[in-house]
């Protein structure tokens, strides 16, 4: 299998403005993070409380 790196420009420190699918790096109360794709309704993440989103990259952007 080849081997893919993707540039991302993560945006960190400011929720987004639009409503949508975004992919975030996450960070977990024991530490540990993970990249997954969140909903953000416009005002919150919908997550468990016990994940922190760290930084985002629209949907779009991510997949150019």
């Amino acid at each position: 299998m080849k081997e893919l790196n993707v540039s991302v420009d993560w945006v960190e420190n400011c929720n987004p403005v639009q409503p949508g699918l975004y992919f975030v790096a996450s960070r977990y109360k024991t530490g540990f993070g993970s990249y997954d794709y969140l909903n953000w309704d416009g005002e919150k993440w919908l997550k468990a409380d016990s994940i922190n989103a760290v930084g985002r990259v629209s949907h779009g952007d991510f997949w150019g």
